[in-house]
C-alpha cells in the first residue's frame, strides 16, 4: 500500500513537514510521484521507523477499508 506525507504524519503524530523531509531524503525508499504528491510503500515506512502499523491505527489516521485481510 502506498502512503503520502500527510498520512505518515498522522500515523506518527508528527508535523507533515517532518514526513516530507523523510520522504525527500530517501529514508522510506523509492518515491512514486502521483497527483503532485510523493508516495512511498507502507512496508518501507514500517521498516524505517521500526514499528508495525496496525489496521486500527490506519483507521484512526483516516484510512478506511472494508477488509484489512492480506491476500
Amino acid at each position: 500500500m502506498l502512503v503520502n506525507a500527510p498520512l505518515i504524519a498522522k500515523l506518527f503524530a508528527r508535523p507533515r513537514l517532518w514526513a516530507n523531509r523523510r520522504i525527500a531524503s530517501g529514508r522510506y525508499g523509492p518515491i512514486s510521484r502521483h497527483a503532485r504528491s510523493d508516495w512511498v510503500k507502507l512496508d518501507d515506512v514500517e521498516a524505517a521507523e521500526g514499528t508495525k502499523i496496525t489496521p486500527e491505527r490506519l483507521a484512526a489516521a483516516g484510512l478506511h477499508f472494508n477488509n484489512f485481510e492480506e491476500v
